[in-house]
């Protein structure tokens, strides 16, 4: 964490500390092996930065654009789910989520903003545009920012970005193992995937099974698509999820009133209305948005994959019927433990 950071302190430096003439001199004199490979297969070699500008859409920038791009938040911080998904093997969620997730919030909104705001004060963002509008896979900002690092620095930068690519996989896996695990353990998914190995203690085979979808949907995905295809995929399926959930604030003291009675973060049901309100309201335009600029390919696979979940579910709640169990008692009490228990527990 500590040399992720460090690399995303240096594109920071760089960005803040040198100014865009430096960025148009360095580019256009020297502007490395790398960045000359990727303008010419762009089809941009031999262009000026002016001239590369020239090459964005004439719709880039503008409030539709903003709000296009405010999508991707779902995807950069998607971090956040991993806290709450995995909730349950935390001391005191209830009083320790709430401050993780503000705590999270201010740390890493504050080093994303300041990121941007070096990236773009050294590199016009119309430079940006055009240079996607030609090679959407191949721009980065270790690519744009090594123009002005020495070879070694911007080959560190370039490096610690893959890694906190790559640094995702574990939490993630762990994150939707414990989904899996959930859900069998309700008994609304196969019960094998409930099973915890008796040596490591963490439950092996929902561990696998989320990784074996993970490959074939990003399988699926290079193989109908792109890479973004899924991107955009995750994008619409966090709003969504978002969006049921801040519904649920509103619906929770209805469908069950002791759990709801048990909220330790904004005890005040007027405010839990007012911001599930507010969140709604952002989200369903977001939602409606996405769907609609993403792309078809990504709305076909999140409703693909709805699908099949949502079959997976009924049948399993069916066949628990006709078991003769409860589903609907299981869903209505929280697996928890007392603080007394807890405290003792750990």
């Amino acid at each position: 964490m500590i040399f992720e950071l460090a690399g995303g302190l240096v594109v920071i430096a760089t960005g803040l500390l040198r100014h865009p003439g430096d960025f148009a001199a360095a580019f256009a004199s020297h502007p490395g092996a790398i960045m000359t490979q990727t303008l010419a297969k762009a089809g941009l070699a031999g262009k000026s930065i002016a001239e590369v500008a020239a090459t964005a859409a004439p719709s880039a920038g503008g409030l539709l654009r903003v709000l296009l791009a405010t999508t991707w938040i779902f995807f950069a911080y998607i971090g956040f789910c991993t806290i709450s998904q995995a909730g349950g093997e935390a001391r005191n969620p209830r009083r320790l989520l709430p401050r993780a997730f503000l705590l999270a919030t201010f740390i890493i909104c504050s080093y994303y903003l300041l990121f941007s705001w070096s990236v773009y004060h050294l590199v016009p963002w119309r430079f940006v545009a055009g240079f996607v509008a030609a090679a959407p896979s191949d721009i980065s900002v270790p690519l744009l920012i090594g123009v002005l690092l020495p070879p070694a620095l911007a080959s560190f930068v370039a490096l610690m970005a893959g890694l906190s690519l790559a640094n995702d996989l574990p939490p993630m896996l762990m994150s939707s193992s414990r989904l899996f695990f959930a859900w069998a353990n309700d008994g609304v998914f196969p019960r094998s995937l409930a099973a915890v190995n008796s040596r490591f203690r963490t439950p092996h085979w929902a561990l696998t099974a989320s990784g074996l979808l993970a490959t074939v949907f990003l399988l699926a995905c290079y193989r109908w698509q792109s890479y973004f295809a899924g991107v955009d995929t995750v994008i619409i399926a966090f709003t969504f999820t978002y969006l049921v959930v801040s519904a649920s604030v509103l619906s929770l003291p209805l469908r069950n009133p002791g759990i709801a009675g048990r909220v330790a973060f904004i005890r005040s049901r007027s405010g839990r209305i007012l911001v599930a309100c507010l969140a709604i309201g952002v989200l369903l335009p977001l939602l409606v948005l996405e769907i609609s600029l993403l792309g078809r390919a990504s709305t076909i696979f999140w409703l693909g994959a709805m699908c099949v979940g949502g079959l997976i579910f009924l049948i399993m709640w069916l066949r628990a019927t006709r078991a003769g169990q409860d589903l609907d008692q299981v869903f209505s009490v929280l697996p928890t433990i007392s603080e007394e228990e807890e405290s003792e527990e750990f």
